[in-house]
């Protein structure tokens, strides 16, 4: 019962190991994901707005 204990925490430790070296490349990559998606959004946002405001504006003229 015991070796395979210690196969799997050697295991383990070898998984955090890779890791650690990933995390870094890893890391820029979720964030280039996560602005790409907050500037889509932010965009779509923006166009919502815009079309939005413009369409109101249009109203407000026309009275």
């Amino acid at each position: 019962m015991g070796a395979p204990q210690i196969q799997g925490g050697a295991m383990s430790v070898s998984v955090e190991r890779g890791l650690l070296l990933f995390d870094p490349w890893f890391s820029v990559v979720a964030n280039m994901q996560r602005v790409r998606l907050a500037r889509y959004r932010r965009c779509s946002w923006l166009k919502n707005t815009d079309a939005a405001w413009s369409a109101s504006a249009q109203a407000a003229s026309e009275t």
